[in-house]
């Protein structure tokens, strides 16, 4: 009889698990205990406004083909994509704005205007960046790295210190480049990685490859289209997936895994994968003896930001700003710092906007759809009266900065922070993103695929290796699936 497995939580993780699994011959079911499913990929629709309530950047898309490719399929079987041009507007806090090109020689022309010599700097840049990128995706992110055997490899060893692992990207980049705004542009991609610069190895340069010569895109019908692919191809191999199903307890029996009891019955199951939040699981789901972590342990971690998330429908276009923008204010350091350092609602904050109806139908005809993400600080407060002035600060700040009304105009509000990223999702401390990129939370210092503790729990998503991102979570189900299949055949 074909080995049952069952997945908690249908985001890109799980989603993508369920195909792998069902596709290598698994009997597989999904549960996932909100009405849609995508993960933080939900669709907000509002007074004709549809916003995508998550992920906004479809980058690396080498990565999605290389997915579709192991069923025979290509993303255009599910989605259509279309290329951003130009990448972003940056928005300084100067008063200057510029625009990232969306081709090479345009961008090496933008960074010879930022310093001397910076389109020659920015060219031996992406050819390390360039470099790395291959380094990685050879060598690094299709592996599994669950304990130091997992290391113990003479050419990985040798390549990884041509990655300059043990230096911040922050420093790396200095090498580079002296211009503030130049170095800003290749490092601003940390915060969505759930990471600081100054304390993220400088593997991560390997960003400014994926952005400037891999292009930035856009999946018609928003993000959780390609959710919807996900869950199409999983069902198509004959998966199950069934949402508004609530996991309420992993049951294990002398160790050995025997399914999830949820609010509609007993799942029987020979595997269990979690999709869904790491520390939710092993403390709200397993039995104590068999979780792997204790909870010291937990408040050790550097968790990744959490957001401040507006969704903004005006009644009016916005012709100042492009589908992609970002306000970077000229010490970012401070907001890192009320990040990592000293958790609070950053004062003078970097964001990022976002317009989808640029680019897709997602607002009324004359309206624009606008979305505004601030990264804070997990576990800080978040009530009602934080969310009001806030929101009034950034909307008040943004109005200024892109020289548009958003108070005069605004026809449709909705705010998303910590205590919503608990609510939907059961996110540890309210983090958007799961577990920071830090030096020692990489590789083999990131949670395990495989529970220490409970025979058949196996965990993927952005808290395992590679970690944070629709690509690396999907490269995260593409490895503990090869993984899985070792162990059971």
């Amino acid at each position: 009889m074909k080995k049952k497995i069952l997945i908690i939580g249908a985001g890109y993780g799980g989603l993508s698990a369920a195909a792998l699994a069902a596709k290598k011959g698994f009997s597989v079911k999904v549960i996932e205990k909100n009405p849609q499913t995508g993960g933080r990929s939900q669709i907000l629709k509002k007074e004709g406004f549809t916003f995508d309530m998550g992920p906004s950047w479809y980058l690396m898309p080498d990565v999605f083909e290389r997915f579709f490719a192991k069923f025979n399929r290509k993303p255009d079987d599910f989605y259509k994509l279309k290329r951003i041009s130009p990448n972003y507007r940056l928005f300084f806090e100067d008063g200057g704005s510029t625009d990232v090109p969306s081709d090479i020689n345009s961008i090496y022309a933008l960074f010879d205007s930022l310093e001397p010599n910076g389109a020659k700097k920015l060219k031996k840049f992406l050819e390390v960046s360039s470099y790395q990128y291959r380094i990685a995706m050879d060598k690094f992110l299709y592996r599994k790295y669950d304990s130091i055997l997992d290391v113990m490899d003479f050419q990985l060893i040798t390549e990884g210190l041509k990655l300059n692992i043990f230096s911040s990207i922050d420093s790396f980049v200095n090498r580079y480049f002296d211009s503030v705004k130049a170095r800003q542009i290749v490092e601003y991609t940390m915060v969505f990685l759930g990471a600081s610069p100054y304390n993220t190895p400088a593997l991560y340069s390997i960003m400014s490859h994926v952005d400037f010569d891999l292009g930035v895109w856009y999946p018609e019908g928003g993000f959780n289209r390609v959710a919807k692919g996900y869950e199409s191809l999983a069902k198509e191999f004959g998966a199950e997936v069934n949402t508004n199903v609530n996991a309420l307890k992993i049951i294990a029996d002398k160790g050995k895994i025997r399914g999830v009891e949820t609010d509609k019955g007993f799942y029987e199951s020979d595997i269990v994968i979690s999709n869904a939040d790491y520390h939710f699981t092993e403390t709200a789901l397993l039995e104590e003896k068999y979780c792997s972590v204790n909870e010291k342990k937990w408040k050790s971690k550097i968790m990744g930001p959490s957001a401040f998330l507006l969704y903004i429908g005006t009644d009016k276009k916005v012709d100042t700003i492009l589908h992609h923008n970002l306000y970077l204010a000229s010490d970012w350091k401070i907001h890192f710092d009320s990040i990592f350092k000293n958790p609070s609602m950053p004062e003078n904050p970097s964001y990022y906007i976002s317009a989808t109806s640029k680019t897709d139908a997602t607002a009324p005809e004359g309206c624009e759809n606008v979305f505004v993400l601030v990264p804070i600080a997990s576990g800080i407060e978040d009530n009602e009266k934080i969310r009001r002035e806030y929101s009034d600060k950034i909307i008040k700040h943004m109005s200024k900065t892109v020289k548009f009304d958003f108070e005069k105009h605004i026809k449709v509000k909705e705010i998303f922070s910590i205590n919503d990223f608990i609510k939907e999702y059961n996110s540890y401390k309210g983090t958007a993103l799961g577990l920071s990129h830090a030096l020692m939370q990489t590789a083999i210092f990131r949670m395990p695929y495989k529970s220490k503790k409970a025979d058949g729990l196996f965990y993927t998503g952005h808290y395992t290796h590679p970690g944070i991102g629709i690509p690396m979570v999907t490269i995260s189900s593409e490895v503990l699936l090869d993984y899985i299949e070792r162990i059971y055949g």
